[in-house]
């Protein structure tokens, strides 16, 4: 049997999956959107250098580990690249 606290938790955990999802899909939607300019201006869809400063910078201001937030924006990152393609 599941105790009231935990079913709390779970619930909000549940609710922010759903808002961390919402918030990924309007970042796809805006790598689409940066594609889309990228191929008519000429533009390589791979910029490595800002990557890295994506990564850099991001890994600088979590408080979560250094692994975990370099795996979670490259994953992010290399799904824009793909939207973006």
């Amino acid at each position: 049997m599941v105790d009231k606290v935990f079913s709390i938790h779970r619930k909000e955990i549940d609710k922010i999956d759903k808002k961390i999802m919402k918030l990924i899909e309007t970042r796809l939607y805006h790598a689409r959107k940066l594609g889309e300019y990228k191929k008519k201006n000429g533009i390589p869809i791979i910029d490595k250098k800002r990557e890295k400063e994506i990564i850099r910078d991001r890994v600088s201001k979590s408080k979560l580990s250094k692994e975990f937030t370099s795996k979670l924006f490259l994953l992010m990152i290399n799904e824009s690249r793909r939207v973006q393609k």
